[in-house]
């Protein structure tokens, strides 16, 4: 009598599998762009031809489809195309805050995505630490010696982050896609 519930759940279980979604949803918000300003798609390596488009509504875009396969995508507003955010598309929802600079635009939503920005974050945390110290007047020698050390220093540990977080994902679309791309400089 027990296996009759049992089985049930089986059964249950692989419907609620095989209904799984293939599709994605981009839920955008662009608070900083005006209404009926174009909003751009695309796959990181796709070209113009291959853009999909949508407006500003509300300050809020929508972009759905299938999600063959989890692929790096742009979004971007066509008024500020350097302004975008990348992401991974995968067949679940994904939040895109469009910002204009010097605010940050954010992804959010599936856990790829949340790491990828938290990679993000870590890069421009080490890059404006670079900056700070390179825009540094140095009035003496030994200051100018410091800065350079800081400097390698915050590049090794940036350099040390994207490997971590690698590390980290290899086995997900974030770590293969950091395996492929980036190659860590040969420090000396």
């Amino acid at each position: 009598m027990r296996i009759k519930p049992i089985y049930g759940l089986a059964v249950a279980g692989l419907l609620v599998g095989s209904c799984q979604s293939r599709y994605y949803k981009v839920e955008g918000y662009a608070h900083d762009f005006a209404e009926g300003d174009t909003i751009c798609l695309k796959e990181a390596s796709a070209t113009a031809s291959q853009v999909r488009y949508t407006t500003v509504v509300d300050g809020k875009f929508y972009f759905t489809g299938e999600a063959d396969s989890v692929t790096l995508y742009e979004v971007y507003a066509s008024v500020a195309p350097e302004e975008g955010a990348t992401f991974f598309n995968v067949a679940a929802t994904t939040t895109v805050e469009l910002n204009r600079k010097p605010q940050q635009s954010r992804v959010s939503g599936t856990t790829v995505n949340n790491r990828w920005q938290q990679l993000g974050d870590s890069i421009n945390y080490y890059a404006a630490e670079m900056k700070r110290l390179l825009q540094m007047k140095a009035n003496d020698t030994l200051s100018v010696r410091q800065r350079a050390q800081a400097t390698d220093s915050l590049h090794r540990q940036m350099s040390d982050c994207i490997l971590r977080t690698a590390a980290r994902n290899k086995d997900n679309p974030l770590g293969q896609y950091i395996q492929a791309n980036y190659k860590a400089p040969e420090f000396r």
